[in-house]
Parts: structure tokens; C-alpha cells; sequence
């Protein structure tokens, strides 16, 4: 008899504890889809939430002082900008984006002065696996983005055009006051900036946002991103923002940790429940399995229908939960989560992988236990 139609059939028969194992499998995988999808938003928006911490790593010319750079008094000495698309596109090295900069101050006609910080975004050879756009956003050529300070300097009211060393320039945002030197600073296009003071191709500084999330530990990575960068470029000099670096690298990791354990637990849930309705579905039916041994049906006949039927009843469980929790994470998402929620197609993938390896090994234990009966025994008794 085909094994197929022998698996409906008994599935159809005993309908009601299919339509348990289905529900049982739709409600668990759809919390472990919401779980992964809210996971993925979540990251996300921790990464929107820090990114006024700002890039992690600074790449200067090694006559600049360090000094200089975080107080924008004197001028930095300049390099080429080219070198910055050579660094992003350095294989060893885990950033994920680079932003040449140039950053100088412009005394205005009323004497006050600014600090104008031109960037361009340079994408790195390493891209996060999870495919988050640059955090940081820049601005468009032509347009400003001016800090409290800056914006009473140059008398700008809001969206309107102003006008910086003779050249316009839209306002695109006036930022609220942040109590640090960004306050006096007008951020543009790199491009603007260097027309502005006539240094063509010229940068004085690179920012990275470096991921952290190799193989080793984080303080062996910052010593090999230094080491590279400075056995290709020796001129440069590498500063390690450590703190904002590990504290994105913790946050980061306690997220995935949390979560990660939130799927361990579930799965184990669902792992123990389906096993022992597996082992009262054995008891129930010792009789039924007792004359398939005593008129010779191989064990792995028997092993057959008991798995196939599992594998069956996986496949609708595990659609119908990926639906379900993606449907719930749509629906429900947290008024705390900035980051827009999407679905998450690998969770379908993740979900129907394991709905098939729970349901496998969920029956095996029982299996396990109806090969081991002995039929002279079950009728003895019975």
C-alpha cells in the first residue's frame, strides 16, 4: 500500500490531534517569526537611536595634532582624498563606511567665525549582513545643515537660502543645540567644502564606522585595522574612539544574545511538547502497532509512517506561523521601535527548516520507543 495515501489516511483519522500538532506548530513558529523580525527592527533601531555617538574610528596625517582636530583651531595638514577610496576598498579591514572629511574654520563678514565640515560617504568592502544603510546622513550638494551657533552666525531663520563665502547654500536643517563643538559647525557636500577654500581633492581627516563583528576579539580587531591601514599608508595615524566602538559592540550583542536565547527556548518548547504527544500517541495505539510486527511490517515501515506523517503535518504548521508572526509583528509593533518593520523572508526559510528538524526528532524518541515493544507481550496484556 502506498505509504502516502496510508499517512492521509491516518492523518485524516485521527484529524484532531493533527489540527493540535498544526497549532501547536502555527503558535510557536509565529512567535519565533515575530521574535526574529522585531530582532532585526530592533537592531536597527538602536543603530538609528546611536548614531549621535558618531564614527568610532578617525584617520588623520601624522604631522596633525590630535588636539587640533577635536577643537578645529589650527588647520590640519591635508591629504589626498583618493586615499580614502583605497582604504574602503581594503579587504582586511571590518568598516562598513567611510566619510572623507574636510574640516576648517571660515571667518564670516561679521567676524564670527565657523567651522565648515565638508563629507563624502565612501561604502567599505564589509557590509553588515543585515544590509543597514549608513546611519549617518549626509548632505546634498548645494544645501547646509547648520548647528544652533552656526545658524545665529549666518542668520539663518529656517529652510531658506543663505549665502557662505559668496556661494548659496539652502538650509536644509537647523540642529538643535547638542552643547558640543557641532554646535558651531556647517555641515555640506565635500565637494562645496573644497571649492570654498579652493583645495580641490584635498581631505584632512577620514571617519569610519568599523563593525566590530568579525572573528576575535574587539581589541584585536582594532589592532589589526590600525596595522593595515599603516602598513599601506604610513603617513597616517589611526584614533580608536574604543568607547563609542564597544559600546555599539555591546549593544549590539546583547540584542542578538537576548533574542538568540528567546528562540532557544522556544524551540525547546516545542521540541518537548510534540515529543511527548508523540509518546501518548505510541501508548494509545501499542495494540495497532503490535500486529504490524506480528504480521512481519518491517520497523522501517513503521518508522516511515510515523515520520512521514510528522513531515506533513510541518510543512502547513510552519507556513501558517510565518504568516501568522509576521502578521502580528506588522500589526503590533511597538510604539518604541523608529525603525520601520519588514518582513522578514530568511524567517521563512529558518521556519520551515526547523518545523521539519523538530517534527523529525520530535519523533524519534517515540519511534524509539514502538520499535522497542514486544507484540507478545502488548497482547498478553491486553
Amino acid at each position: 500500500m502506498d505509504l502516502f495515501y496510508v499517512v492521509l489516511k491516518e492523518i485524516s483519522f485521527r484529524r484532531v490531534r493533527a489540527i493540535i500538532v498544526i497549532f501547536f506548530l502555527l503558535s510557536m513558529l509565529s512567535i519565533i517569526t515575530f521574535i526574529q523580525t522585531t530582532s532585526k527592527a530592533s537592531i536597527r533601531t538602536m543603530q538609528i537611536l546611536m548614531k549621535n555617538l558618531g564614527q568610532n574610528i578617525v584617520i588623520l596625517h601624522e604631522k596633525g595634532d590630535r588636539l587640533d582636530y577635536y577643537t578645529a583651531v589650527k588647520d590640519i595638514p591635508l591629504f589626498d582624498q583618493s586615499v580614502t577610496q583605497k582604504i574602503s576598498a581594503n579587504k582586511t579591514i571590518a568598516a562598513t563606511y567611510y566619510l572623507a572629511c574636510l574640516e576648517k574654520r571660515l571667518a564670516l563678514d561679521s567676524g564670527t567665525e565657523v567651522i565648515i565640515s565638508g563629507k563624502k560617504e565612501y561604502k567599505g568592502i564589509y557590509q553588515n549582513p543585515r544590509g543597514a544603510e549608513n546611519p549617518f546622513k549626509l548632505v546634498p550638494k548645494g544645501t547646509v545643515r547648520l548647528g544652533s551657533e552656526a545658524a545665529l552666525a549666518l542668520n539663518a531663520k529656517g529652510k531658506n537660502q543663505i549665502t557662505i563665502a559668496g556661494k548659496p547654500f539652502m538650509v536644509d536643517e537647523i540642529m538643535s543645540q547638542s552643547g558640543t563643538i557641532n554646535d558651531a559647525k556647517v555641515f555640506m557636500n565635500l565637494e562645496d567644502a573644497q571649492e570654498i577654500f579652493k583645495l580641490p581633492g584635498k581631505i584632512n581627516s577620514i571617519e569610519a564606522l568599523e563593525c566590530l563583528c568579525g572573528i576575535g576579539g574587539v581589541e584585536s580587531q582594532i589592532k589589526e585595522m590600525e596595522a593595515s591601514i599603516q602598513k599601506d599608508h604610513p603617513y597616517l595615524i589611526v584614533i580608536q574612539l574604543k568607547e563609542i566602538a564597544l559600546l555599539r559592540y555591546k549593544a549590539r550583542k546583547a540584542t542578538d544574545d537576548y533574542f538568540y536565547s528567546l528562540l532557544q527556548v522556544a524551540m525547546l518548547f516545542v521540541f518537548l511538547f510534540l515529543t511527548m504527544l508523540g509518546i501518548m500517541e505510541v501508548r494509545e495505539r501499542q495494540r495497532e502497532i503490535a500486529i504490524m510486527r506480528a504480521v512481519g511490517r518491517p520497523a522501517s515501515s513503521i518508522a516511515a509512517i510515523f515520520l512521514t506523517k510528522n513531515i506533513i503535518l510541518a510543512i502547513p504548521g510552519s507556513l501558517l506561523g510565518f504568516t501568522g508572526g509576521t502578521l502580528f509583528s506588522l500589526l503590533f509593533k511597538p510604539d518604541s521601535m523608529i525603525s520601520g518593520m519588514q518582513v522578514n523572508w530568511p524567517s521563512l526559510v529558518f521556519c520551515t527548516g526547523a518545523a521539519l528538524l523538530i517534527c523529525v526528532l520530535s519523533g524519534c524518541i517515540p519511534l524509539f520507543y514502538a520499535l522497542r515493544l514486544e507484540p507478545a507481550k502488548i497482547f498478553r496484556e491486553s
